[in-house]
């Protein structure tokens, strides 16, 4: 009887410990290493029994939409997601992230990879701590390369892989002799693809952001792909991603796989039927002193939205640390901890006694430069993504058509065009948005290649010219239904960008110098800001002079009209940009005043 109190008490601790305990959901993707961390997190919630977990896991695409559309809106729906290199910059400067700054003194966050630990920080803070880290490389069967007599060198070439692809390929005991990415997806074919073009010289845009896929290098990088995969590669390869390709290599189905060097532990793991006899290469090159391998992290980052940060950082904390490295080892051997984030791990003895491929995996983690991706010069940052926040979109559209060229569905110089067109609208309507802060406009002009810029149609209005995706280029008039051609004032593009709206007005004025007509449009750029509900707008009399020099040049020069004024008290920025259009059109040009917050374009 004396027992009851002690009970009672006992089962009032359970239900208050039960009670009082957190949930954290997390998303991950459905990788090899995200699921093997699931099955051990028992070891996480014996050391904190306040916190419970909730898993959802989904495949690489699909997590990719939910969690960006959850963080963007806050939606506080997961407490911590799994994240890439190419998304931790970008909403950390967004605000969408919270920075990790209590990890614990026995983290040791100084131990983590350089080139990783950069790739998740911002302003020398961490806001996603790597989980496993990748380049990568060439994974091929020995036995099938020596069959075809050929011999594997360490740094190979494009050349060489085509060689070999060719000679390994068996349809009639269904070995293909490659294996590459061909499913749509930003992170699935256009990564590799991406990584690859880099190795020909191809890059997404030039110094001036202006779009790269009508040039010879893309053209050489996609026709050299499709090619190689019609001739060796699998069947449905358009449907394939790394998981796909995965299965394909450990049944023994793929002579060489170039693709993530995480997948190496995977290939020689017991799930694969030809472990012992599984190779390892760098990344193929063309000759010109690039390699087509990447450089990615998977990473743990907490949204700004969750109700639950401190029992998220808790259980990243968990997950990333050296310790955590230790208990994989302990149950599935050293071969199978999670590669690419820790100095320490690629000193420890045991680690390269039990990973083949450790040495290789390092050394292309190493020789990746996001700063210096390819041949050429480029404005952006990024091996096999553009860390700008339009990538995402554009690479996604382009990896669909790339994605149909692999299925034959249209040709190979059809999936260029349309993707050049994607990459130049998307662009084009990104610096419309972008630019009322004066800095943007140098690191990302308007990538513009008709002579004529985009407006808008606007009511009883109609103005003559090409239409495209809603849009219309104005040409050479631009007339009232009445048919009287005046100076119209046309509305350009005034979709939300942030707390603001963007608003471009333009004003049409014409003067004749003899046969020649030329046009002077000013555009003025209004950030309403909320609570504004109407701006005065004075406009002046602009000058506007046009000689000819010789047939084939021109000067333009003229005076611009007064910004617009502003009603008292609004708060609002405002930039004036004066473009000086020739009927014939031409290229344009920025120049930025210093002494006047305005742009001038010339063309």
């Amino acid at each position: 009887m004396k027992l009851i109190p002690y009970m009672v008490g006992a089962i009032a601790l359970t239900l208050a410990t039960s009670a009082s305990a957190e949930t954290i959901t997390i998303a991950t993707v459905n990788n090899g290493d995200m699921v093997r961390m699931q099955k051990l997190t028992d070891d996480f919630t014996a050391k904190n029994p306040d916190i419970e977990l909730q898993w959802v896991t989904l495949e690489e695409n699909a997590l990719r939409q939910k969690v960006t559309t959850d963080i963007a809106t806050k939606g506080g729906q997961y407490d911590v997601v799994t994240i890439g290199t190419y998304e931790v910059p970008i909403w950390a400067k967004q605000g969408w992230l919270v920075p990790l700054d209590n990890l614990g003194a026995d983290y040791d966050v100084d131990d983590l990879l350089p080139a990783i630990r950069g790739g998740l920080s911002l302003d020398g803070k961490l806001y996603a701590a790597p989980f496993y880290g990748e380049s990568s490389m060439v994974m091929y069967r020995k036995d099938l390369m020596e069959k075809a007599g050929l011999t594997m060198p360490d740094a190979p070439t494009w050349d060489f892989i085509r060689e070999a692809a060719d000679k390994m390929t068996d349809r009639d005991n269904s070995i293909n002799g490659i294996c590459l990415r061909g499913k749509a997806g930003w992170g699935e074919n256009m990564a590799f693809l991406t990584a690859m073009s880099n190795s020909f010289g191809a890059r997404w845009f030039d110094e001036n952001w202006r779009p790269q896929f009508d040039q010879p290098e893309w053209k050489d990088t996609l026709q050299t792909y499709v090619d190689m995969m019609n001739a060796d590669g699998p069947q449905g390869a358009s449907s394939n991603g790394f998981n796909e390709n995965l299965a394909l290599f450990q049944q023994g189905k793929c002579g060489m796989w170039i693709d993530a060097t995480v997948a190496a532990s995977f290939v020689t793991g017991a799930d694969s039927t030809v472990a012992d006899q599984v190779g390892f290469a760098l990344a193929p090159d063309k000759g010109l002193g690039k390699r087509g391998n990447w450089l990615w992290a998977w990473s743990l980052g907490i949204p700004a939205g969750t109700q639950n940060a401190d029992a998220a950082e808790k259980f990243i904390a968990w997950a990333t640390s050296k310790a955590y490295l230790e208990l994989v080892a302990s149950n599935d051997g050293w071969a199978n901890v999670p590669p690419g984030t820790r100095s320490s791990l690629y000193e420890n003895p045991d680690y390269q006694a039990a990973a083949p491929f450790a040495k290789m995996t390092l050394e292309s983690i190493n020789s990746a430069d996001p700063t210096d991706p390819s041949v050429k010069p480029v404005p952006y940052v990024g091996v096999q993504f553009v860390a700008i926040p339009e990538f995402q979109g554009i690479a996604t559209t382009v990896g669909q058509l790339f994605s149909a060229a692999l299925a034959g569905q249209m040709t190979v110089d059809d999936a260029l065009s349309q993707a050049q067109d994607v990459a130049t609208r998307e662009m084009t309507r990104a610096w419309l948005h972008q630019v009322a802060p004066l800095k943007s406009i140098r690191s990302r002009p308007p990538p513009l290649a008709a002579p004529e810029f985009i407006i808008s149609h606007h009511l009883n209005r109609t103005c003559l010219g090409r239409e495209h995706d809603g849009y219309a280029t104005v040409a050479q008039t631009c007339t009232h239904h009445d048919g009287t051609v005046r100076p119209p004032i046309a509305r350009v593009d005034d979709r939300p960008i942030g707390h603001d709206n963007l608003v471009l007005v333009s004003e049409l004025q014409s003067a004749q110098s003899g046969p020649e007509l030329c046009r002077l449009v000013e555009l003025l750029l209004f950030c309403h800001r909320p609570g504004v509900h109407s701006v005065n707008q004075q406009h002046t009399n602009s000058r506007i002079r046009c000689t000819r020099h010789h047939r084939h040049r021109r000067h333009l020069s003229g005076t611009p009209a007064r910004s617009a004024d502003f009603r008292p008290g609004d708060r609002s920025h405002s930039r004036h940009i004066t473009v000086f259009r020739h009927a014939t059109g031409g290229r344009a040009g920025l120049e930025e005043h210093a002494d006047e917050p305005r742009i001038r374009v010339v063309r």
